[in-house]
């Protein structure tokens, strides 16, 4: 059918550039800006002078920023997915509307994990930016293909697609989202439950913060 082939391109296209590609550069440039630039503006080290604690300062400039990329990411999403399946009409919008759901709940918890990741790393060092897309690239990237992936934010977001795409009746394989590793010579399936991913997820975003704010506390002026 046309609605189900549109909706694998749909797949295809958010799960490469909205979630893995734009996701990651709009939480590091969020990050950095929220952060860091108030050291370069000085406006920082007003708020450090006022009985304001560090958690405050960090946690405040944390849940903006979850709610402004999630916001983006969603927004782009829904626009995608009304575009693409527009050659399928009014039934086949409506017909594939879980699709569109598990990308936004896939968004919201991709934007609660790497915002709070790299809040940590613009606490801590004064080039963000450029460390953001390293721990991009080696761990998010590298790593996560490996089997340590387990380690890795890409992890828990493919475990919740994989999961979700089952719910809705998919025909897919752990191995196609490599959520496998080889043991004693067999192929086990590694996916995490995706309550547990997802709680993984928010513990990972508001552990982050926590220790952001302990950096931001001892950092210099």
């Amino acid at each position: 059918l046309m609605h189900e082939n549109l909706r694998e391109l749909f797949l295809s296209f958010s799960s490469i550039f909205i979630i893995k590609f734009i996701g990651v550069l709009i939480a590091i440039m969020f990050s950095s800006e929220m952060i860091n630039e108030e050291f370069n503006r000085k406006t920082m080290q007003i708020l450090r002078t006022t009985p304001i604690m560090p958690l405050e300062i960090i946690f405040y400039r944390y849940l903006t920023g979850v709610i402004c990329m999630f916001s983006i990411l969603a927004s782009s999403s829904i626009i995608m997915y009304v575009i693409l399946m527009l050659g399928s009409g009014i039934h086949g919008i409506i017909e594939e509307l879980n699709v569109l759901w598990l990308v936004i709940k896939i968004v919201l918890f991709e934007s609660v994990a790497y915002l709070g990741i790299f809040c940590l790393i613009s606490a801590y060092f004064e080039r963000p930016f450029l460390l953001g897309i390293v721990y991009w690239i080696i761990w998010e990237m590298i790593v996560s293909g490996t089997q340590y992936q387990q380690i890795t934010v890409s992890h828990y977001l493919e475990s919740i697609l994989f999961d979700g795409l089952k719910d809705i009746g998919w025909s897919v394989t752990a191995e196609d989202y490599g959520l496998t590793k080889i043991v004693n010579n067999e192929v086990v399936n590694i996916a995490t439950e995706p309550i547990t991913a997802m709680l993984v997820m928010i513990g990972i975003g508001l552990g982050t913060v926590v220790w952001g704010a302990r950096g931001l506390g001892n950092r210099q002026f």
